[in-house]
């Protein structure tokens, strides 16, 4: 969720309301409901779907937009956010939208490194109209062809002949972030 300094990532506990510990509040449990699952790289995983959450994370950004004045996010591991309490993908994510749709947040840049830790890849599909779209596999591409790295052409003559391959049609595909 936040970054923290050179030790990692840190993140806000929820907790849980009872001494029932199958009623994480918050977290998102792995199938045996014995250890929190990890979609983040860094173990866990807040389901941002749920109501306490939702709110947690539309209020902070809030916050930066209106006291700090900060005019974009870039989320990421933004696919976290588009997952259901067992860590399946939805497919309209509550939190998305109402960070999208939120009046305090309007115009502000929203941009998704579309994927996760533990696979998923929303690259080209990640949900919503405001959202742009980090690509991470372009700039992996780059890296590797600058480096000297053996049949990058190829790979990155397919991709400039074939943009829609790089961010979600109909959009141009310059809305995208193909950074290195």
């Amino acid at each position: 969720m936040a970054r923290g300094r050179r030790l990692g990532t840190r993140a806000i506990v929820i907790g849980r309301p009872s001494g029932d510990p199958t009623r994480w509040v918050g977290y998102i449990l792995d199938q045996d409901r014995a250890q929190y699952a990890n979609y983040s790289g860094t173990g866990n995983a807040l389901n941002a779907n749920q109501p306490v959450v939702r709110r947690m994370i539309i209020d902070r950004l809030r916050y930066w937009v209106a006291e700090m004045h900060v005019d974009g996010f870039r989320f990421d591991l933004a696919s976290t956010l588009a997952q259901d309490e067992t860590g399946r993908p939805l497919e309209n994510p509550p939190v998305l939208w109402d960070i999208e749709s939120d009046p305090v947040l309007a115009g502000t840049k929203l941009i998704a490194e579309a994927w996760d830790a533990a696979g998923l890849y929303q690259v080209g599909t990640f949900i919503g109209d405001s959202w742009k779209e980090w690509n991470g596999r372009f700039r992996d591409d780059i890296r590797r062809f600058v480096k000297g790295d053996r049949n990058t052409v190829r790979l990155l003559t397919q991709r400039a002949r074939q943009p829609r391959q790089r961010t979600r049609p109909p959009v141009r595909w310059c809305w995208g972030r193909d950074t290195v």
